[in-house]
């Protein structure tokens, strides 16, 4: 047995008497026999409090079978070994069971994340999936009044993100506004239709990416099947207070796996008596505790966000709305080129390097005439008079324009999930490009006020024509 299995079994043992948050003599009669069975010593104890459930959890996924399978036996155990299995243990027996069991571990994952980035109530059950699954969304909105109760029962919320969302779509706009408003009184009025607009347009896929990936750092969802995200416990690696989390997906049909995951998790409780959560929003009512204030929160705190990006020529100047910031200390010149490359992006940016051949110099000219001509169009699309459009095909004008552009952006590098994305920045190819998603680029619509995906704003077309 590796030192490190060691010290992944005795990680999971600590929580296991730890989490019903009561350590009695029996406990540490059977933590003594486990001890001499696996032959831990103290090394193994302090690096365990160093080690995270989840980093546990990988370690043991690759060991022997027959190891897994004791190790198992001995949680069962460990989980009785009081004569009571409570709730919170069995939680975290069933991610055992999941995550270690020789079926259906490789559908499985175990999470920890710092707790501050992401507190919910424990037996929290999220559905989460990257990209829309017709068939799952199908069956959760058929059944959803029997599956939340089915979860219900079981001491389980249930949270269907469509389901949150058409609750802040179908309530009153102007108390939804102005509870944005209280809980973030420093927001401008731009900054809270941007709260409520990100909250509105919420999808679970958006959820997903936007806020567990990009936002929380869940990179292991990033290509998530329709799975079963579930809150089973807090515990500490070294000072700090994490979450833990069980990823499950989905298989064999949502209502059935739910009934079978329901049916493991109850059997393992040694009382029928449950807490069972009751709170639901209402009418012109918002929850603010567990995941409710955790959605809230995320979208009230303005760093490491994937902000959209609006141009609004009329008014020359570009937002970053989701931060509620604007790119300041830019000149329309500087303004224009960083309109210019948002629209290339689809044409995968553009290269300055010159050519050596006498073939490839003529098409570079032509390549830089043409940008020439797209920047003047640009230029007076901010305002500005194209007669007195810079040159930018000069390195000396150019350069300092990326630079003031890169500079204004850093300023909010804080507020930004990796800002890199939206610089202007020179590949290994020597093409410069910005790599944020184009769909989240839009125009402002100066007759309307409203948002217009610059994909299909008159501008991008003008640039594609010349």
């Amino acid at each position: 047995m590796k030192n490190s299995e060691k010290t992944a079994v005795v990680r999971i043992f600590v929580d296991l008497i730890k989490a019903d948050r009561i350590i009695d003599t029996g406990e540490m009669v059977f933590y003594d026999e486990m001890r001499k069975k696996y032959n831990f010593v103290q090394e193994n104890e302090v690096a365990a409090t160093a080690m995270s459930f989840s980093e546990a959890i990988s370690i043991l996924k690759m060991s022997a079978g027959d190891l897994r399978r004791d190790v198992l036996a001995d949680c069962t155990d460990a989980t009785v070994s009081d004569g009571f299995c409570a709730h919170s243990e069995a939680l975290l027996l069933i991610a055992l069971k999941r995550a270690l069991g020789d079926e259906e571990s490789e559908n499985v994952s175990v999470i920890s994340i710092p707790k501050k980035s992401f507190s919910v109530d424990y037996s929290t059950v999220l559905y989460v999936e990257s990209k829309f699954d017709v068939e799952t969304n199908r069956q959760i909105v058929d059944n959803y009044r029997s599956v939340y109760k089915e979860f219900l029962f079981s001491g389980f919320q249930f949270v269907y993100i469509p389901n949150v969302i058409h609750h802040y779509k179908e309530t009153d706009k102007g108390m939804f506004r102005r509870m944005i408003s209280f809980l973030a009184p420093s927001f401008s009025m731009d900054g809270v239709e941007s709260v409520v607009d990100g909250l509105l347009s919420m999808t679970t896929e958006s959820f997903c990416k936007d806020i567990l990936c990009n936002r929380l750092n869940l990179e292991n969802l990033r290509e998530a099947n329709p799975s079963l995200l579930i809150k089973i416990g807090n515990d500490y690696v070294g000072d700090v207070e994490y979450s833990n989390l069980l990823c499950v997906e989905i298989e064999d049909g949502f209502v059935d796996f739910v009934k079978k995951l329901v049916d493991d998790f109850s059997s393992m409780l040694s009382s029928d008596t449950l807490t069972v959560p009751i709170g639901r929003e209402a009418n012109n009512q918002y929850l603010y505790y567990g995941f409710y204030k955790q959605l809230l929160d995320i979208f009230l705190r303005r760093n490491n966000i994937r902000s959209r990006i609006v141009i609004d020529p009329s008014r020359e100047e570009i937002f970053l709305p989701d931060i509620g910031q604007k790119l300041s200390g830019l000149s329309r010149r500087d303004k224009a080129m960083y309109v210019l490359f948002l629209i290339l992006m689809n044409d995968n940016g553009f290269s300055f390097n010159c050519p050596s051949s006498r073939i490839q110099m003529q098409r570079y000219k032509e390549k830089t005439v043409r940008f020439q001509k797209q920047y003047e169009i640009v230029y007076g699309f901010m305002g500005g008079d194209k007669d007195k459009t810079p040159n930018v095909g000069s390195a000396e004008i150019r350069r300092p324009i990326f630079s003031r552009i890169k500079k204004s952006l850093m300023v909010l590098s804080d507020m930004l999930y990796n800002v890199n994305d939206y610089l202007i920045t020179k590949n290994s190819y020597g093409t410069y490009n910005v790599n944020v998603e184009p769909d989240m680029v839009y125009v402002k619509d100066w007759k309307t006020g409203g948002l217009l995906p610059f994909s299909e704003s008159d501008i991008v077309n003008r640039i594609k024509g010349v």
